[in-house]
């Protein structure tokens, strides 16, 4: 099986296939050790939390719309464990 394992700032996020429909998405944050359950997210979502985090500005191009598809994703994990700024 293949993954998705990356580090950004003390976030780290590792991608597991779900199947056809998309992807299983751990945090784990490094400060506290905290992690989240895992979170189903669609590969168009898995796109927009790369090209945020690798934009050197969090804000490629089409973030509004970005943000709209993630945020109901990650409302309750709490701050310290967004993959999202």
């Amino acid at each position: 099986m293949y993954h998705i394992d990356a580090t950004f700032e003390m976030n780290r996020m590792i991608f597991t296939p779900n199947g056809a429909e998309g992807w299983l998405l751990t945090i784990h944050e490094g400060n506290h050790g905290k992690s989240s359950e895992p979170i189903a997210v669609t590969h168009q979502q898995v796109a927009d939390i790369l090209a945020i985090n690798l934009h050197p500005d969090a804000e490629p191009e089409g973030h509004e719309a970005m943000y709209l598809r993630l945020e109901p994703l990650f409302r309750d994990i709490g701050d310290d464990l967004r993959p999202i700024p």
